[in-house]
């Protein structure tokens, strides 16, 4: 799983609790680590891993945590929040927001950027037959004039910040500029403590050619999360793990 590359991040959390099912506690952090490093910027496999490794019974917590992934209600939330006909922007690829969308079928979908995450995103729209059409995020400004909410996809976050794809900060931005609400789609996992987001933070800006960026979740108008709609506040941006510390230092 370490060497999984790009594959989803909950595919690569899922399959990586599965694989630890077995394992003693010694093995299990090692392993944890391992995987860690080779993808610090995903929020459900930091997740599974902090559950696991806190775990009096690890191996009997793997099938719960799986579950609990597997079941994960945000896309049926956010569905569910967005007004008939909306017309929403959005940018690289982002499922749980593409599933949401899929629900709806009426909306009208705006995606900003040229990225293989943006394109892959509206092929994937497409073959849905949603209205949508894609831009260059340098066209984010004009394409604002005709949008009711941006929704941007966290890849993880804490109560000062968030990680999503690369553009999400430019379009939060000018989002706020244009009085257009940004929500922030945060699915099951992806709310972590926050010295996780300060590795991640950190591997982000190590860098050269960066697809991720950071922004601060308390100035968007909302959050959306597997318990639907909320303000973002200490209980809609609170962790759904306990901390590991040692994850955390073998990562510093």
């Amino acid at each position: 799983m370490a060497r999984a590359g790009d594959a989803d991040p909950v595919m690569i959390a899922t399959e990586t609790a599965t694989a630890m099912r077995h394992l003693d506690s010694s093995g299990l952090v090692v392993a944890a680590r391992r995987v860690l490093q080779r993808h610090p910027t995903n929020g459900p496999l930091w997740w599974v891993c902090s559950h696991l490794v806190t775990a009096p019974e690890h191996g009997a917590r793997v099938l719960s945590l799986v579950d609990e992934l597997d079941d994960d209600a945000t896309s049926s939330r956010l569905s569910g929040a967005l007004a008939d006909d909306a017309r929403v922007l959005v940018t690289s690829w982002a499922p749980t927001v593409a599933a949401a969308l899929r629900r709806r079928g009426d909306v009208e979908v705006t995606v900003c950027g040229r990225s293989y995450g943006s394109s892959a995103m509206v092929r994937s729209l497409r073959r849905d037959d949603l209205s949508v059409r894609q831009v260059d995020i340098e066209a984010a400004a004009v394409s604002m004039e005709r949008v009711d909410v941006v929704l941007l996809e966290a890849g993880a976050l804490s109560w000062s910040s968030a990680v999503a794809a690369l553009g999400s900060a430019v379009l939060a931005a000018v989002a706020r500029a244009f009085d257009v609400p940004v929500w922030l789609v945060a699915a099951r996992g992806r709310r972590l403590p926050e010295p996780y987001l300060e590795v991640m933070g950190r591997s982000i800006e190590a860098t050269d050619e960066p697809d991720h960026d950071r922004l601060d979740p308390r100035q968007v108008a909302a959050i959306i999360g597997p318990d639907g709609r909320s303000a973002p506040d200490s209980v809609s941006l609170a962790a759904e793990c306990p901390l590991a510390t040692e994850l955390v230092a073998s990562l510093r």
